[in-house]
């Protein structure tokens, strides 16, 4: 059996549909398991051994237009050389579709188009006509992770349900991770921060940052900052270890994923905005405490027995309930240094 899984979003979301692969791959140990994600997305999946390839999609605002069509031509002529049995579009979007359809795979299988989508362009007529519809569920109303899986086992019998998010057992290297001064054994109670998003949406001040930190370092034998690939959240991470100097480590660069994961596999506690950070948190077995702006924390919420998230001034837990979806009046500034630090002591209090 050859599979094609097309899901061309956000890092995150391309860890996020890993549960249903090993599902798949439990169930078909011979199938061939292609992912096809966006570029930038790749190297989070090498945690996600059931993969047998992964093709990368070119970034919406990478690259011209002429450049961007060029490579998508040539990964759609590599796609169509693998002759699939089944490709599944996780996205819900019409680039994704788009790209099953060209993949001239023998079936074709996509969540079901809701009235309005329906009308938002002629061309859905298409997808009607050219994927197996999955009923049943309210994609915008559980988990990614459930989701993905969902949509899989409608047509693979899974036969079970969705398992967590795991990501494979990583070495931490100093040098690799760019923490040089660093032992290469790791304090068990060590805290691990990752505090930018490129989205202003997600944001929480840099003032709140450093008023947390001011109050709960010291709990901590020692304090690793993760950011990401721009110029002002690498100098706010360096501006954070000010702190304290000789508890809090900054990377000199973006850490690898496979390297972040080393950090957070067995940490204490991880805390952070919405990012694939947090996700890879999750996957690496990590407590988390997420500070929650407008999105769903019932779709990309933390899903760990473990986890908290302190959304619009409140502490919950998984499963969470409607007031928890999507709310563009909700922001991450409603989020109080107080309310952060709370949830923390709530988390180490219950690991003892």
């Amino acid at each position: 059996m050859r599979l094609l899984f097309i899901k061309p979003k956000l890092i995150g979301d391309a860890l996020l549909m890993s549960p249903a692969l090993r599902a798949a791959r439990a169930k078909y140990p011979a199938a061939t398991i292609h992912v096809v994600c966006r570029s930038g997305s790749a190297e989070i999946l090498d945690g996600c051994s059931e993969i047998d390839r992964v093709f990368a999609t070119a970034a919406p605002s990478s690259d011209g237009r002429e450049r961007r069509l060029a490579a998508e031509l040539a990964l759609i002529r590599e796609l169509r050389r693998e002759f699939y049995d089944w490709a599944f579009e996780l996205s819900d979007t019409d680039r994704g579709r788009f790209l099953a359809l060209a993949a001239r795979a023998n079936g074709r299988v996509m969540h079901s188009l809701t009235q309005d989508r329906r009308k938002r362009a002629l061309f859905h007529c298409i997808w009607q006509l050219s994927f197996r519809q999955v009923e049943g569920i309210t994609h915008q109303a559980v988990h990614s992770t459930y989701a993905d899986w969902f949509l899989v086992n409608q047509v693979l019998d899974l036969g079970q349900q969705p398992a967590s998010l795991s990501y494979r057992p990583c070495v931490f290297d100093p040098i690799r991770a760019g923490l040089a001064e660093v032992e290469p054994v790791l304090p068990a109670n060590r805290l691990v921060i990752h505090g930018g998003t490129r989205l202003p949406s997600k944001a929480w001040p840099d003032a709140r940052w450093v008023a947390l930190l001011e109050a709960v370092a010291d709990r901590f034998d020692a304090v690793f900052l993760s950011f990401g690939p721009s110029k002002r959240e690498e100098d706010f991470a360096h501006r954070l270890t000010l702190v304290r100097p000789t508890k809090i480590f900054c990377p000199s660069f973006t850490l690898p994923w496979h390297q972040l994961a080393s950090l957070l596999q067995g940490a204490k506690l991880f805390v952070g905005v919405d990012t694939a950070a947090m996700h890879l948190a999750v996957a690496c077995g990590c407590p988390v405490v997420a500070i929650w702006g407008p999105s769903s924390a019932i779709r990309w919420g933390p899903c760990g027995p473990r986890d908290r998230v302190v959304i619009g001034g409140k502490i919950v837990s998984p499963p969470f309930s409607n007031s928890c979806g999507y709310s563009p009046d909700r922001q991450t500034t409603e989020n109080s240094v107080e309310d952060v630090i709370l949830a923390i002591q709530l988390l180490l209090s219950e690991q003892g």
